[in-house]
């Protein structure tokens, strides 16, 4: 089954393609600190020519993503965010899996009146766009001090929910599943005392 699964994929050159960046992008991301080719914080960096600003410098061979308005490498920013982002996107996918399933567990552990919360809460979560519930979360969370907006931000991504979503899918798949042994079980049972 698996190599017949891995020659579908390869016969499909868009999979091998995404395949291909999806690695590029995880490797570039897992190894930034040893690629990056110059601190991403440092300003000033020296122009490329003589005659140029360190500042918004185009691409060239000294700097392949060009500066930005403050002369840092954009190169090395890139890598640097992309690793940044790829922790984050992994811990808050861990959090929402986490979360979502033991809210999942309770919910079917209990059932009755606890799994209608939990469901109500968890379709009034998912009804609201990502994006409009971030805003919601940090217009509360923050205030006008506005102290808590890195830890809001973290908190806030889409990828939690999406961790919700995906940690209730894994316990309802497994309730359902538990149902259906048990419907099976009790079928066999009165087909034998039947007999």
């Amino acid at each position: 089954m698996f190599r017949r699964t891995l020659k579908a994929f390869g016969s499909q050159p868009q999979g091998v393609i995404g395949l291909a960046l999806l690695l590029i992008w995880l490797i570039l991301a897992l190894g930034a600190g040893q690629l990056v080719p110059y601190d991403p914080l440092e300003q000033g960096l020296p122009p490329a020519r003589a005659d140029d600003s360190p500042v918004r410098q185009a691409p060239s061979s000294l700097y392949w993503f060009g500066t930005d308005e403050l002369g840092r490498d954009v190169l090395s920013r890139v890598l640097a965010g992309a690793h940044i982002s790829l922790a984050l996107g992994f811990i808050s996918v861990s959090i929402g899996l986490v979360a979502g399933t033991a809210l999942g567990l309770i919910a079917g552990f209990y059932g009755g009146w606890v799994d209608g919360i939990v469901m109500r809460a968890m379709d009034a979560l998912l009804a609201f766009p990502g994006i409009l519930l971030a805003l919601v979360v940090i217009a509360a969370l923050v205030g006008a001090d506005g102290l808590g907006v890195p830890v809001v931000r973290a908190l806030t991504t889409v990828n939690i929910a999406q961790g919700f979503e995906a940690g209730l899918s894994i316990v309802i798949v497994a309730i359902l599943l538990d149902r259906i042994l048990k419907q099976v079980k009790g079928r066999e049972a009165d087909r034998t005392a039947s007999h």
